[in-house]
Order: structure tokens, then sequence, then C-alpha cells
């Protein structure tokens, strides 16, 4: 748990909770998705519902720093290190 890079995994679950909110939102497919479903959309508290939302997103970003590594493997032609 040292090699995990804190403020990387804090960085990536905020881009990944705010790039999920507009991808939802109204703005885009909020609807479309809605109707894909076939279900309404289910009430919660929205402190609740974020809240949560980001908690599952902070969780993600830690296991894939903890399954990557401090430097992951990966072909030259895409790693700049």
């Amino acid at each position: 748990m040292n090699d995990i890079n804190v403020l990387a995994v804090i960085v990536a679950a905020v881009s990944s909770f705010a790039l999920g909110g507009i991808w939802y939102s109204k703005l885009l497919f909020e609807e479309t998705w809605v109707r894909a479903s076939g279900a309404p959309p289910q009430p919660g508290h929205p402190a609740k519902v974020f809240g949560l939302s980001f908690l599952f997103c902070l969780i993600a970003a830690l296991a894939f720093a903890a399954y990557l590594g401090p430097a992951p493997n990966c072909p030259k032609r895409y790693c700049p290190v």
C-alpha cells in the first residue's frame, strides 16, 4: 500500500466522478439511458446517490492503482517513462 500515489488516486476518482456526472446528465444521455433501460429513474436523496457514486469511483481508482503498481509494465511506444 506504500507504493500507491494517493494524489493520483484522488485525481482519478474526481475525474471519473465528474465525467460520469456529465455523461449521465440531461445534457448528454440521461433520457436515452432511462428509455433504453425501460425503468424509471429511482428516487433517492442526492447526497446519498452522489456520495455512494464518488465512493465507488474512489474504490475503483484505488483498485487500479493497487493492481498496476508504481511502474506499470507497458510497451515503450505507449509509456513516456
